[in-house]
């Protein structure tokens, strides 16, 4: 549900969603915030990466304005300076349970980086996402996010406020984002072990047989000129481009010969 499928060899064990654990009781004050939200929550955290205070002033502002003329209630991860006044519909901090919000029947959305930890605790909790990548996996991560149908992706170098306005109300009042992320959501969840679980059999199973060099593909003995076909490669690109010489130099004859009768 979080990725692609991919053709992995019987030595590599899926254990997404690992640290997922369940949700547990909120502070007092963030019990009260989201109870009390009757339009829903928005939950909006760039991780302990990306601080907000070091983006470029002009998207700090684009993020600020969009968020603060929403009817619903904002749990922003930042500091702001003491120049800086927001809307009351706004709690900001340095730090949240963000597994603990996310699992709150009042949260309405995500705004994301896109990491995947926090993909796999959204689609765990079947919340619709807005990301906004920076950087490594951020960028594929939200690419299959929005291709799955629970999330929005907004360019950050060419986001304007329209944009993320229009991403953020989009994905709020269209309900087939939730709808596809409570899909996504199933589907993660639906498994015969729980990852943890998972984890902690193969690892035990690997300990058990000496290794488990069974399961190591026979790849693991090539070079990368093996591995990767690098002289079958060679091979046919010499016969193309000698294919390619003689034919060209037959069609130089035939020319050269029309050319000499006319």
């Amino acid at each position: 549900a979080i990725g692609v499928a991919r053709p992995y060899s019987p030595g590599i064990v899926e254990v997404g969603g690992m640290h997922i654990k369940n949700p547990k009781s909120l502070p007092e004050n963030l019990q009260t915030f989201l109870d009390d939200a009757d339009e829903g929550v928005i939950f909006f955290s760039f991780g302990t990466v990306v601080n907000l205070n070091d983006l470029p002033k002009e998207k700090l502002k684009i993020f600020l304005n969009v968020i603060q003329k929403l009817k619903q209630k904002v749990i922003l991860k930042w500091i702001p300076n003491d120049s800086v006044q927001l809307s009351k519909n706004i709690m900001t901090g340095s730090w949240f349970p963000q597994n603990d919000i996310l699992a709150h029947p009042n949260v309405r959305l995500f705004i994301t980086h896109g990491g995947l930890h926090s993909i796999e605790e959204t689609v765990s909790n079947a919340i619709p996402i807005v990301g906004v990548p920076f950087f490594a996996d951020q960028y594929l991560n939200m690419k299959i996010v929005e291709q799955k149908g629970y999330g929005k992706l907004v360019n950050f170098f060419e986001m304007t406020e329209e944009s993320f306005g229009n991403a953020t109300k989009e994905v709020l009042s269209n309900v087939m984002f939730k709808e596809m992320a409570k899909i996504q959501s199933q589907v993660f969840k639906d498994q015969p072990m729980k990852p943890l679980d998972r984890a902690v059999y193969w690892v035990e199973y690997v300990i058990r047989n000496g290794g488990a060099e069974h399961l190591k593909s026979d790849s693991l003995e090539l070079n990368d000129v093996q591995y990767f076909l690098l002289d079958i490669s060679l091979i046919s690109l010499v016969l193309t481009g000698l294919i390619i010489w003689l034919c060209s130099l037959v069609v130089a004859q035939i020319i050269s010969k029309k050319l000499n009768t006319a």
